[in-house]
């Protein structure tokens, strides 16, 4: 599992991230070190079940909102540019917390 993010657009009820793209489930290739996600900062329905899973927050990058054509659209930028009110949080499970919280989850042969 991984995710990096790139800008995130969303436009008539939808979500997409323009670049990048973001794993998912409970279980991962024994070669993964860090789960990685990306969550906007204000999510807590969100946030509150990956922190349950062990996910921490590990960086919390400032957003600049857009409008283009009738879209949305949220850029990582620096602080001094940032407009949107919230954050794109990249939160973190390092492989070895998760066995620690899930031991039967990633059993090898």
């Amino acid at each position: 599992m991984s995710g990096q993010s790139g800008s995130i657009v969303h436009g008539a009820g939808r979500y997409r991230q323009s670049q990048g793209q973001c794993g998912s489930g409970l279980t991962a290739p024994t070669w993964v070190e860090t789960a990685a996600l990306h969550v906007f900062s204000h999510n807590e329905k969100a946030i509150g079940p990956y922190k349950r899973l062990g996910f921490a927050a590990a960086e919390s990058l400032p957003l600049r909102r857009t409008e283009e054509e009738g879209m949305v659209k949220y850029s990582v930028v620096d602080r001094s540019e940032a407009n949107a009110g919230f954050d794109n949080l990249r939160m973190e499970l390092p492989i070895g917390r998760f066995r620690q919280a899930h031991p039967a989850a990633l059993l090898t042969a």
